[in-house]
């Protein structure tokens, strides 16, 4: 779930939550290219 998954990054390092949300956007920014892309 969305709160177990915050209780488990609650225990990263600045860095380590950086790098974990960079990754995130990362992800998210692709889908929604590929959905566009798709779309367009």
């Amino acid at each position: 779930s969305v709160l177990e998954e915050m209780e488990a990054r609650l225990s990263n390092s600045r860095e380590g939550e950086l790098r974990t949300a960079l990754e995130q956007i990362g992800h998210i920014a692709r889908a929604r290219l590929k959905r566009i892309i798709r779309e367009g």
